[in-house]
């Protein structure tokens, strides 16, 4: 009896494991910014709603919240789909200026 001949381990299919959770932290890393430039830039709107001011910028703030509270339920769902449209506008257009830096999350050279 002669013994079946054992397949040979492919090295490019070997999972790397190290790579593989750099480019997880890179990618969690590059979302992490995204998505605060993307709250920067309400924060932007209100600063210059205020006039670019600090007081005039918590007035704002104030003001849409106060608005906010009083408002009935129909409006407020009105209010959180405008929201949700304009952030998620805001987002992709931040993604679209970041996705050269997303292509170096993905290079190989990119963590030597």
């Amino acid at each position: 009896m002669s013994a079946l001949p054992q397949p040979k381990a492919n090295p490019a299919a070997k999972l790397d494991v190290g790579r593989a959770i750099e480019v997880g932290f890179r990618l969690l890393g590059w979302s992490a910014v995204t998505l605060l430039a993307t709250a920067g830039l309400f924060v932007l709107v209100f600063f210059a709603l205020g006039n670019f001011t600090l007081e005039g910028f918590f007035l704002q703030v104030a003001n849409l919240a106060d608005r906010y509270g009083v408002a009935d339920p129909t409006r407020r769902v009105a209010f959180q789909d405008d929201l949700r449209l304009v952030s998620g506008i805001a987002l992709s257009a931040t993604m679209f200026l970041r996705r050269a830096s997303l292509g170096q999350v993905f290079s190989s050279e990119a963590g030597e």
